[in-house]
């Protein structure tokens, strides 16, 4: 560990430095009311302070105005027991400081969502986890993956982004340093060259995460090229978990899909979608996601066993994995200078519609309008890109933070929405309706995936925060200030409010 080098303040529940120092002692000065305690944490213990929903991310060397802890928790770390803060001790070692208490009402529904504070307590505090090492992210050059290296980024993490560029840009990295300022290491690989894996981590020996996005990714296209979607999809991870064990990478985050649950429909009281759901997938690219996440868990497994065999405890503890089940990413960055932008024919309902609002495409293409909903249109849960990002990067701190083995999470925002809804709301955000024309059903096409985020609400501290009209608005903004995506120049007045 690192010698203490920072002092840090809460001050009527403000940090004036945001990015806490873990290390060997960490000074903290509360003001309670009116009277200020101050005291230490030694290296035998872990603080946790649990934050409200609405920021996720250290902003160093300023207050944000959003960064107000609603409770500060003290736990101890290799159960030793000492504590030198000159504060009355409460039951289980918890001091809450409730502050600014009428903006922290407004913000965050705690009160109404929880009966008491101990089942709070027990399952939804955050981990606060300095960023340490480098991650690597697979993929990171698409869609959820270039969001997620900025939010990785924007959270004091060092990034390396691997992509092959089969179906995205290396612009999306310039993007991610004008928004945050920051940027990313780039290596062009492609997930099926397991030697091209080893040189990344040899050449960047304090990556001890990956969040794994590379995949082909179409449910339609895994129809028509199953054998394309297995290679890629699962060889491409083995060959991923064979570098990680050589090289002793110990946590993974994996992008995994509401299509592993199949037709959830098919069992009582599963919808919205719990973790606990039977899998079931009904179409090749699930088919692949299910694979991939039996892989990881066998081997996340057979690493702990392993080092426990040979009396490791700690090296055992260190191997773990994360599942994120989500469902219908939508949206873009609110600046309108990063998005989607595929490359070949999107397969996705907002992207379509994006390309129908601009022109690029006559009408969109509803499949099916015979399903049982309200409507007769599928059902779907649609999650703004920034929440989904920011799962990924509240998943990744729970794994260095918990060591919680293999551990599956949903993220969604509970919340369905039909195709055609969908088709009003964008249509809404464009100033006019879109056409559109009914189509037979697709195969392995399901009536609803919803997603049951509790756990993820309860044991990673995420909620979805933003409204599917937000989505609508931001991917709007996005495809007609940039038609031509990353192929093109950002507007310069887009650049211009980025700064201010």
């Amino acid at each position: 560990m690192k010698p203490f080098r920072k002092r840090e303040k809460i001050i009527n529940g403000a940090l004036l430095k945001t990015h806490l120092i873990l290390s060997r002692e960490v000074q903290i000065t509360c003001k309670i009311g009116e009277r200020e305690r101050e005291g230490s944490w030694n290296q035998n213990y872990m603080l946790r302070y649990l934050y409200g929903p609405w920021t996720s991310k250290w902003y160093e060397n300023e207050i944000h105005p959003n960064a107000c802890p609603s409770a500060i928790v003290l736990l101890p770390h290799q159960s030793r027991l000492r504590c030198p803060l000159n504060i009355p001790w409460l039951p289980a070692l918890v001091l809450f400081v409730f502050l600014s208490f009428s903006s922290f009402l407004s913000r965050q529904p705690f009160l109404s969502n929880h009966s008491s504070f101990f089942p709070l307590l027990s399952s939804s505090i955050a981990s606060v986890v300095m960023p340490s090492g480098s991650v690597l992210v697979t993929g990171g050059t698409g869609y959820i993956g270039s969001f997620t290296a900025l939010a990785l980024l924007e959270a004091g993490y060092k990034v390396v982004v691997a992509d092959n560029l089969y179906n995205s840009s290396a612009e999306a990295l310039r993007r991610i340093e004008l928004i945050s300022g920051k940027k990313a290491e780039f290596a062009q690989v492609d997930v099926t060259d397991e030697a091209a894996f080893d040189k990344v981590f040899e050449a960047h020996p304090d990556i001890d995460s990956v969040i794994h996005f590379a995949a082909l990714k179409a449910v339609g296209e895994s129809g028509e090229k199953p054998l394309d979607y297995y290679y890629v999809n699962v060889y491409g991870t083995l060959n991923l978990l064979r570098s990680m064990v050589r090289h002793n990478v110990y946590n993974i985050v994996f992008s995994s899909s509401a299509t592993v649950y199949g037709d959830a429909t098919r069992f009582p009281n599963m919808i919205p979608i719990p973790e606990e759901c039977p899998l079931g997938p009904t179409n090749p690219y699930g088919n692949t996601k299910f694979a991939v996440e039996t892989a990881i868990t066998d081997v996340i497994n057979a690493q702990r066993n392993n080092a426990a065999k040979a009396g490791n405890e700690e090296e055992s503890k260190k191997w773990n994995g994360a599942l994120l089940r989500y469902f219908n990413p939508a949206g873009a960055h609110p600046s309108g200078i990063m998005g989607e932008d595929p490359q070949g024919v999107p397969y996705n309902l907002l992207p379509l519609l994006a390309q129908v609002a601009t022109g690029k495409r006559e009408k969109l293409l509803v499949f099916g309008d015979d399903y049982k909903s309200h409507d007769g249109t599928a059902i779907r849960d649609y999650i703004h890109i920034l929440d989904l990002a920011d799962g990924h990067l509240k998943a990744l701190n729970y794994l260095r933070a918990n060591n919680p083995g293999v551990r599956a999470w949903n993220l969604g925002t509970g919340r369905g929405s039909t195709v055609y809804e969908m088709v009003r709301a964008f249509s809404s955000s464009v100033g006019r309706d879109l056409p559109y024309e009914v189509a037979p059903r697709r195969a392995g096409d399901v009536l609803n995936l919803t997603a049951n985020p509790t756990r993820a609400n309860t044991e990673l501290g995420w909620k979805a925060e933003r409204t599917l009209e937000q989505a609508c608005d931001d991917l709007w903004r996005w495809t007609k200030n940039n038609p031509q995506g990353y192929r093109q120049e950002p507007p310069a007045e887009l650049l211009e409010q980025l700064k201010k």
